[in-house]
């Protein structure tokens, strides 16, 4: 993902990406109930960032002109590719 600039590894969503962000205050569950609590978190754990840190960095992505839906869609083909999303 590309971000401000930045290019971020999209990172595979395995067991251990799910207990990070978890640890960044997200869960599996918020992928459908709160979509953006999820991308926060993942994007985080993409930047090695913490969720204030990635809440700025979309926040001015988007304030640039940057279509929030890149990120989201990006997201999805990565959470598609998961054996977690079967």
């Amino acid at each position: 993902m590309t971000i401000n600039g930045k290019t971020y590894e999209d990172k595979p969503i395995t067991l251990y990406s799910l207990l990070e962000i978890e640890r960044l205050g997200s869960s599996w569950d918020d992928l459908t109930n709160r979509p953006l609590t999820f991308l926060v978190a993942y994007t985080a754990y993409c930047m090695g960032a913490d969720t204030e840190t990635a809440k700025r960095e979309i926040e001015k992505f988007v304030y640039q002109g940057g279509d929030l839906s890149d990120l989201i869609n990006g997201l999805s083909v990565i959470v598609a590719k998961s054996p977690f999303a079967r």
